[in-house]
């Protein structure tokens, strides 16, 4: 339980921006009308102040070893950002600098643009009403301009708009988790913005009890045509170099038996019985595959009431983890926790099939159906071998128009150990034959599953994948059919599958299609 949101960390519109680049779409302003019941800054409840005052990572750059590094100096010209800005802590009050350099002149400025990833309140990607009925007031975060006034990134504030494509899935209210914002410089007050060298404050202003922060992943100033004003001074955060914050045998073996064992709270410090092998892959492997920063890890791990110490340990767990990849592949290579799992996108064949789950990223998303013509007619051309009547259109390979979960979105929200009275009695059934369907609990259903797969997945595998994947989706169909048990089948179907996944591909015989295209779990 130890990514971005309770048990899990976004996804964004498909421009192929990174950094200063000009925009594809038109920035749409979105109203709401929780506009009113909002000040102009956010206001932290009084039942987080007593736990901001204790908690010095919420204003500190502990656990930063990864991530949210600005090396500047104020005026200097050499300054470097590193990206991304991860506003991330065990509570809300954050604070994360970052430097731009300003090259044009700064009256011709029109709007900040940032590229957010979990900036939403909605944690768990649907349209779940998460306050009173409605979407939570108030903003996640806020920016703010070389000490000028704090601005809110919500959907109410007019001086923020989302680009067109994330505007049209409901900008920060909707169903994406990366999101590009423009911010209008009016907004960002005095002293405003000056050539040379600027400081953007990045601000986690509250939390619903589920989330511990949000990310920036690009930003860049544009004019009114959409041209940058800036020089290129931000390098992307490499998971290449990152090292265990306690790179010693003691530290990783204790955090190794925190992962399974620890004791956590929930955000108001009451304690769950769930723990982070709960909700995550058995051995945390997810965190390790998908890139989780050690600052990330950390930060949620004393969000459910750990230590700093023990948060470290965690991490360097994670990190010491073995990749799991194929001789020659950088771990750098799979997933992201922005980068939605399976999105579809060119050359994702090409790759290993141990990277298949990692997606083609967030810029494979396309800004419009449209856009699908060049992909599906490639010049302008009909091609029956893709689109005839025994023609194959690649649906790994094809790009859409949207953007799919992150994988903090497929984990689930509550533990299961925390849907039942008595968390004792949630084990699998003993011996080879299970219960009756109607008396399977979730543990049960997934041994069935596991055991179906391992008795006729290699061994009664027709000839063609398409038809084992159809026999494969008809039997998930059947044994999570509608029961007592659905809702908890229904959050813990993905990291069900994505442990499954990983078990073939131990063994070397991972199916393309299983970890290429979502099945089941109504993906």
């Amino acid at each position: 339980m130890f990514s971005l949101t309770a048990c899990g960390g976004g996804g964004g519109g498909g421009s192929k921006d990174s950094g200063a680049v000009t925009p594809t779409s038109n920035a749409v302003v979105i109203s709401s009308s929780v506009a009113s019941s909002v000040s102009s800054s956010t206001v932290v409840s009084s039942a987080l102040a007593s736990s901001l005052s204790s908690n010095s990572y919420a204003r500190s750059s502990i656990g930063q070893s990864s991530s949210s590094k600005s090396s500047s100096s104020a005026g200097s010209l050499s300054a470097i950002t590193q990206l991304p800005i991860e506003v991330l802590s065990g509570a809300p009050g954050l604070i994360e600098p970052a430097t731009i350099l300003v090259k044009g002149a700064p009256s011709s400025a029109s709007y900040l643009w940032l590229r957010t990833h979990r900036l939403t309140w909605r944690e768990d990607g649907e349209f779940a009403m998460k306050f009173n009925g409605s979407v939570r007031p108030g903003s996640k975060g806020s920016v703010r301009l070389n000490g000028g006034p704090w601005v809110q990134l919500m959907n109410g504030n007019a001086a923020m708009s989302c680009e067109k494509h994330e505007a049209e899935y409901g900008c920060l209210n909707g169903t994406y988790m990366t999101v590009r914002v423009r911010v209008a410089i009016d907004a960002l007050g005095s002293p405003g913005l000056k050539v040379g060298a600027n400081t953007l404050e990045f601000r986690f202003d509250a939390t619903d009890g589920v989330s511990s922060g949000w990310r920036v992943l690009a930003m860049d100033v544009r004019d009114a045509n959409g041209q940058t004003l800036l020089t290129d001074n931000f390098v992307q955060d490499n998971p290449d170099d990152w090292e265990p914050p306690l790179n010693n045998p003691t530290d990783i073996a204790a955090g190794d038996v925190l992962w399974s064992r620890a004791a956590l709270t929930d955000f108001g410090q009451t304690p769950i019985h769930g723990k982070c092998a709960s909700c995550h892959e058995s051995e945390g492997y997810d965190l390790k595959y998908f890139n989780y920063s050690n600052k990330s890890i950390i930060a949620r791990s004393m969000f459910h009431g750990l230590s700093e110490l023990q948060g470290k340990q965690i991490a360097s767990y994670i990190r010491s983890q073995d990749s799991r990849l194929p001789q020659g592949v950088k771990i750098s290579e799979a997933g992201r926790p922005w980068n939605p799992p399976y999105q579809p996108g060119p050359g994702l064949d090409a790759k290993p099939v141990e990277l298949w789950a990692a997606g083609a990223g967030v810029d494979a998303v396309l800004e419009s159906d449209s856009q699908m013509k060049d992909y599906m007619f490639p010049g302008g051309v009909y091609d029956p071998n893709r689109l005839g009547a025994t023609g194959f259109l690649n649906p790994r390979e094809m790009p859409q128009a949207f953007q799919y979960p992150d994988w903090s979105a497929w984990l689930p929200t509550i533990a299961l150990e925390d849907m039942v009275a008595d968390p004792s009695q949630l084990k699998p059934y003993d011996g080879d034959t299970a219960p009756a369907n109607d008396q399977q609990n979730p543990l049960d259903r997934l041994k069935v599953a596991t055991t179906w797969l391992e008795k006729f997945r290699f061994t009664k595998m027709e000839s063609t994948t398409d038809s084992w994947y159809r026999r494969w989706g008809l039997y998930l169909i059947h044994v999570w059919g509608s029961s007592k048990w659905t809702v908890a089948q229904v959050l813990v179907c993905p990291a069900v599958r994505f442990s499954l996944a990983i078990r073939l591909l131990d063994q070397d015989k991972a199916s393309p299609l299983m970890l290429g295209t979502p099945y089941a779990c109504g993906s």
